[in-house]
């Protein structure tokens, strides 16, 4: 490919990424007057300040929502690596129509619509008293990206060979030994890529977390809050959303390294 038509597909794709965070950042500090223009003539930083410092500005602070979306993530992201890896390490190892029929069937609940089946586990929740709660909300997305997180881990199992385990065996250490020191650690990368693609998941859900919260209400019920029929806050949705990303940029700051490796290395086959 001619240097100069990659150079200029480059721009382009950096264009397309960087522009709407651009257009983002810009219109959340516009002042009334100058919302719709590329270069606003007002700046302001009031409706920042109104999204952090709620009680002082007459709007709710965003931090126990933030906290909120956290643990949620944080207790989902921890769960389904837990139920994952010896799941998806099964499936990897064991070669039969039985594995294959039971891996498949993993995928039922994740094809069915999400609304389809929000009334029932919202009675099955509230009969285990689990509405409002972190626990609650967690299970949920722990049921719906567990499938997600064997499909991940399975591929990078598959990556790892076998004999390495049997080395392991012959040396005397048993299933549950090498899968500990040996596959867990050469799997490292795959579970940070899982780890990430469901706490992203979970940070940016909004029907079930609007349905399942009355006071632990994460981000995105917090976010649709500000639009309404009658008086849409356009300028303080947009500098709640310019907050909530922080901690997903954090995030992928921290785990850019393992997630680059990971999604390379799950894409191989020895």
């Amino acid at each position: 490919m001619n240097k100069y038509l990659r150079s200029f597909l480059i721009l382009l794709i950096v264009i397309w990424t960087v522009g709407p965070l651009y257009e983002l950042i810009v219109m959340s500090t516009a002042a009334s007057g100058s919302f719709s223009t590329l270069l606003p003539t007002k700046i302001t930083l009031r409706y920042y300040a109104d999204i952090l410092f709620g009680a002082r500005f007459g709007a709710q602070s965003i931090w126990p929502f933030m906290a909120h979306s956290i643990i949620v993530c944080t207790v989902a992201s921890l769960a389904v690596i837990l139920f994952s890896l010896p799941c998806a390490y099964s499936f990897s190892r064991l070669k039969s129509k039985a594995s294959q029929g039971v891996y498949l069937g993993y995928f039922v609940l994740r094809m069915l619509p999400s609304i389809a089946l929000l009334v029932p586990w919202y009675f099955i929740l509230r009969s285990l008293r689990l509405i409002d709660t972190y626990g609650g909300l967690s299970l949920i997305y722990l049921l719906f990206q567990l499938p997600v997180g064997i499909w991940l881990m399975k591929g990078f199992f598959d990556t790892i060979p076998v004999e390495l385990e049997e080395s392991a065996w012959i040396e005397g250490a048993s299933v549950l030994t090498a899968f500990r020191e040996i596959i867990i650690p050469l799997a490292g990368n795959g579970i940070s890529v899982t780890a990430v693609f469901v706490f992203l998941y979970s940070y940016i859900e909004l029907m079930y977390a609007s349905v399942l919260t009355r006071q632990k209400i994460t981000l995105p019920p917090y976010l649709a809050g500000f639009v309404s029929q009658y008086e849409p806050h356009w300028q303080l949705t947009l500098a709640v959303s310019v907050i909530s990303t922080v901690p997903m940029i954090l995030l992928f700051m921290f785990a850019q390294r393992h997630m680059t490796r990971g999604i390379t290395g799950g894409a191989l086959k020895y």
